[in-house]
């Protein structure tokens, strides 16, 4: 089932944000959960619903530090123990970027 959205210019996390929602919603309906995990999936489709009203090319400041809450507390709901997604990808860890600066000018570690 694909879902139509109007064009609209959304900020990134305003599209992170539906995008995951997305996959909540095909984890929902696809494949087998616990019943927790399924209570989980409807709680976190439920709370993002109520965040996702209004003007997405405008949101007030406490409604995106809402969505990045959201976003971070269900980043790994849906996903199995043994680290495979349920339905489809997760969201990539997207470092930092003073992170991948270190990490470059690290030298390698000597035996």
């Amino acid at each position: 089932m694909q879902i139509h959205r109007k064009q609209v210019p959304t900020s990134k996390l305003v599209e992170r944000v539906l995008q995951r929602r997305d996959e909540l919603q095909r984890c929902a309906t696809a494949g087998p959960a616990s019943p927790s995990t399924r209570a989980d999936i409807d709680a976190a489709l439920t709370s993002v619903g109520a965040l996702l009203t209004g003007d997405l090319a405008q949101l007030p400041s406490t409604v995106k530090g809402a969505l990045a809450r959201w976003l971070e507390s269900n980043r790994y709901l849906g996903v199995r123990a043994d680290g495979a997604a349920a339905v489809g990808p997760a969201l990539p860890l997207s470092p930092k970027p003073d992170e991948v600066t270190v990490a470059a000018a690290t030298p390698p570690p000597t035996a």
